[in-house]
């Protein structure tokens, strides 16, 4: 992040988060740049990474949203998503091809302990080991949820502090000192006011009452967690920016969903929290960011995610 150059702190925040996700998935990558991250891997893990940074580019295209809605009802991709898709595929299946070669599918898992090498090792109900297109499918849910959700919350937090300069300054002042519990405040209320998944689904298993309204078995119900997050009764001037709230209160699950909510919330909300709290310190610590009047961005919409339009859009106006 240079001084005086405008950067976009989705594209900082997708590169932290993926060489996360990509260790904790694959077992690769130990560095804190790309180029580290990648040190040691091998052409098929290299391509599953650049095959998921160019995918997440495709998304954002108009097209996309057309392919998504053309796969609504469809159990594997066809069309358009289907040939996107088929890179990524293929260096997914290489990658386990290579670890059965190695023997990861073993009880020692070739002495891995990556997620990939438990998936490999775990048996089904059959007792039967996974397929390779049933591992395939999970990897491709860990890697996509683990990193896309949280790099964005990383673009949205600033992007609502740089507008905000009290908050800037007292959030800065936090980080310095170690002030946990505030800068905890500050992504709480980020993630509040701007949840990156703004909305859940859940399908009907049996019909279903809420308040004067019945639902029949199978239909699939809507909550939204953006209108949920700006109830005024739930959070008095819920379209201010004050992390304040979150010192002084501790809102119940079914009030502050960032991460979903029931027995589908998000397995990875721990390890998202804690992503968050050292990239958003590590942040304040080390540069000053310009503070800034113009109105807050669009949010975007990605696959199931709310993106800022331009990225969460920063200036550093100086290194510490």
């Amino acid at each position: 992040m240079a001084a005086g150059e405008p950067v976009r702190l989705a594209d900082i925040g997708q590169q932290i988060t993926l060489d996360v996700i990509m260790s904790a998935v694959f077992g690769i990558g130990s560095g804190s740049r790309s180029s580290d991250a990648d040190a040691g891997a091998t052409p098929a893990e290299r391509a599953v990474r650049e095959s998921m940074v160019r995918l997440l580019h495709l998304s954002t295209h108009p097209v996309a949203t057309l392919a998504q809605l053309a796969n609504a009802r469809s159990r594997e991709p066809r069309g358009l998503l289907r040939m996107v898709l088929r890179p990524l595929d293929a260096a997914i299946y290489e990658v386990i091809a290579e670890r059965r070669r190695e023997g990861a599918d073993g009880a020692d898992g070739g002495g891995r302990s990556d997620i990939l090498t438990v998936l490999m090792a775990s048996r089904g109900d059959d007792g039967e080991p996974l397929g390779d297109s049933e591992i395939r499918d999970e990897l491709l849910t860990l890697v996509l949820a683990g990193h896309e959700t949280t790099s964005n919350s990383v673009a949205w937090t600033f992007e609502r502090l740089t507008r905000h300069p009290e908050v800037y300054a007292r959030a800065v002042e936090a980080a310095n000192s170690g002030d946990r519990e505030y800068v905890g405040a500050v992504i709480s209320e980020s993630m509040r006011s701007r949840p990156v998944v703004p909305m859940v689904a859940r399908e009907m298993l049996q019909p279903w009452r809420f308040g004067d309204y019945g639902i029949e078995s199978g239909i699939v119900a809507l909550v939204s967690i953006l209108m949920l997050h700006h109830r005024d009764d739930l959070y008095p001037r819920p379209f201010a920016f004050e992390p304040d709230r979150f010192l002084s209160m501790k809102p119940t699950p079914h009030q502050f969903m960032p991460f979903g909510g029931g027995n589908r919330r998000c397995l990875g909300s721990g390890l998202a929290m804690a992503e968050l709290e050292v990239v958003v310190t590590e942040i304040l610590r080390r540069v000053d960011l310009q503070t800034t009047d113009r109105p807050g961005e669009r949010p975007r919409h990605r696959n199931v995610t709310m993106i800022p339009a331009d990225g969460g859009l920063v200036t550093a106006l100086a290194r510490r």
